[in-house]
């Protein structure tokens, strides 16, 4: 599935010589022109599960209930479900204090999301505390029931990097780093964390984003 950050989605399928690929059904996320900021999609291998980014619009500052969303999509194009992450973060010891705070002054905002071992992990650019990044990860139907249940997850990367995306992997979980903070800056890194360590694995080179 390919999004397009706003209330849009469509299934895209590719040859299987991995050469070609088909467009196929596009359908609508959510009621309404609000935008979901889905910049990530997972899937544990019977539905998928776009994020909507949990935090306050970048420029305009607006608390847009959209964004604290996730979708349920199963394999035929049909939305399912609906959840979000907001109550665990809400409850959160460490992270409630920073929810519904702009980014710009460290406030949450999911970027990755992947499945492992049957959770959903939603890797955050920001905050940034204690010289870490942070994750959670919550399983499925409590995210769809807004529970409270979750682990929290620190994931030690270089100094002002968050996470910006997320994919499983054998044994683990490859992370893309880059700046937290939105004047960016800083050269984007490939990780892989397995859970409890993480060890940088490939630094392009002549990268550098202010997204």
């Amino acid at each position: 599935i390919v999004g397009d950050e706003e209330n849009q989605a469509q299934f895209v399928y590719l040859n299987e010589a991995g050469t070609k690929l088909r467009p196929g059904k596009s359908f609508r996320l959510l009621e309404g022109d609000e935008e979901l900021d889905a910049e990530g999609i997972a899937t544990d291998g019977e539905s998928f599960y776009i994020t909507g980014s949990h935090g306050l619009g970048r420029r305009t500052g607006k608390d847009q209930a959209a964004r604290f969303q996730v979708v349920q999509v199963s394999a035929d194009g049909e939305v399912t479900g609906h959840g979000s992450l907001s109550n665990a973060f809400r409850a959160d010891p460490l992270l409630s204090g920073y929810f519904k705070v702009p980014l710009q002054e460290n406030g949450i905002n999911v970027e990755g999301r992947t499945f492992w071992n049957g959770r959903l992990f939603a890797g955050l650019r920001s905050p940034v505390l204690h010289g870490k990044a942070w994750m959670i990860s919550m399983l499925p139907e409590d995210i769809l029931s807004q529970s409270i249940a979750h682990d929290t997850h620190s994931v030690d990367l270089e100094e002002g990097h968050g996470i910006r995306s997320m994919s499983t992997c054998r044994d683990g979980i490859l992370i893309l780093s880059g700046a937290a903070a939105p004047d960016g800056g800083l050269a984007p890194i490939v990780w892989f964390w397995d859970g409890e360590r993480t060890r940088d694995i490939a630094r392009p080179e002549g990268i550098k984003g202010k997204a």
